[in-house]
């Protein structure tokens, strides 16, 4: 899960043996941890939707289910919780002893937000740009022009200490939740964690890139790599997409009065619309229990007469309704609030001229209308403005009607 020509890069930054010896050894177990994630969504996901025993089992309240279900995710949380443990104890263990004198780490600083489910919108709380400026150290090369021990160890010591104590913590909570045989809840922890530790984990190799001065995104370091940001943006653009194709089609499903050929043709949409959604790649980047959600409302919707799954089509498009509460999430409400404020600043700039150079502020006008693809599935009525500006002339008149459309749409600083 380490690119090899990363982590050639990274290596031949670090000029003490000792230390390249170790920065070995944590990209090694870094690479092992990420695999580990990555075997955690595939397995969860798999398990949930093969046709075979397990389908649909952890939710149920099936006695010999049930134990089956804790029985796997008590396999499954070792598999997740060792490696990413193993890692942070490796920087801890290594690096602690050389560290010069300072304060203890505050954890709380570094919390990760591996919380449960409950603790929604904050999923990359500990990793925001205050916290990581903490965490990344100027570095003073020594008089061999290398850098110090304890730079290295007051860069990584304390992303790793917090990251041991979230393992702690998300482990506690994991294992009360099988011992009272509620395997539910515990595949909501480990699922909720996950994304969470694959951040903690490249925000240790981002402070060890920072410290040894070797520029290098996380997608040079680590194959693949999707930012939580781009997955809540894909999601966010995908759900918006199907609750509008089900809102319009649900209206028809839900007027008894209509021919029933009507009716049966907008249930056809639906059920389409959301097999469309599953078989696009946007779906292993959803969390479990929604993609689960997905799952079971595709199983009640198959085959069904419009009077018997008019019910199943409201429900629907009510639980479509409630994913709007992805803006809620950390990463998603600073990336909108840049946004934002990148449309406020352009308005009020083509405001400003409008009256002595009406090309000039149209032009500022077209960039500010442009800002607004980035918010595309945060609200229906922006939608809809956005989806007018992509298909418009984009004539001097019709960019400014559409900006001054945009000024009401706009939240206020």
């Amino acid at each position: 899960m380490i690119s090899e020509s990363g982590r050639k890069r990274l290596l031949e930054a670090v000029r003490d043996p000792r230390q390249r010896a170790l920065v070995s050894e944590i990209l090694g177990a870094a690479g092992t941890a990420l695999a580990s994630l990555a075997h955690l969504e595939a397995t969860i996901f798999e398990r949930r939707t093969e046709t075979g025993a397990f389908h649909l089992d952890i939710l149920v309240s099936n006695t010999d289910q049930v134990d089956r279900a804790v029985a796997f995710l008590t396999r499954l949380a070792e598999h997740l919780f060792t490696p990413s443990l193993s890692l942070a104890q490796l920087v801890e263990s290594r690096l602690d002893r050389v560290s010069e004198p300072t304060e203890e780490p505050d954890l709380e600083s570094f919390d990760f937000d591996i919380g449960s489910p409950e603790r929604t919108g904050s999923l990359l709380r500990a990793i925001g740009e205050a916290d990581l400026e903490d965490a990344f150290v100027p570095v003073i090369s020594d008089p061999g022009g290398g850098v110090r021990d304890e730079e290295v160890a007051a860069a990584l010591v304390p992303l790793a200490s917090a990251l041991i104590g979230e393992i702690h913590e998300i482990r506690k909570r994991t294992e009360q939740a099988l011992e009272e045989n509620n395997p539910s809840r515990a595949l909501r922890e480990l699922d909720g964690c996950r994304e969470s530790f694959e951040e903690a984990i490249g925000a240790l190799l981002d402070s060890l890139c920072g410290v040894y001065r070797v520029e290098m995104t996380r997608g040079d370091l680590i194959p693949g790599y999707r930012s939580a940001l781009d997955d809540a943006l894909m999601i966010r653009r995908s759900i918006a997409d199907l609750r509008r194709v089900v809102q319009a089609a649900n209206a028809f499903v839900q007027q008894p009065a209509l021919p029933i050929e009507e009716r049966a043709h907008a249930l056809v949409r639906i059920a389409e619309a959301l097999e469309e959604l599953l078989e696009r790649d946007v779906l292993v980047r959803m969390r479990a229990t929604d993609r689960w959600e997905f799952m079971k409302f595709r199983e009640e919707l198959s085959g069904r007469e419009p009077d018997e799954a008019r019910l199943t089509a409201e429900g629907f498009a009510k639980y479509l309704d409630s994913l709007s509460a992805i803006n809620d999430r950390r990463v998603l409400l600073e990336h909108d609030r840049s946004v934002f404020q990148s449309i406020r600043e352009a308005l009020e700039a083509g405001a400003s001229i409008v009256s002595v150079s009406e090309h000039g502020a149209v032009d500022l006008y077209a960039e500010a209308l442009g800002h607004t693809t980035k918010l595309l599935g945060y609200r229906d009525d922006l939608d809809e403005l956005i989806r007018k500006w992509e298909t418009s002339a984009r004539t001097p008149s019709e960019t400014i009607h559409l900006a001054r459309k945009l000024e009401e749409l706009v939240p206020p600083a």
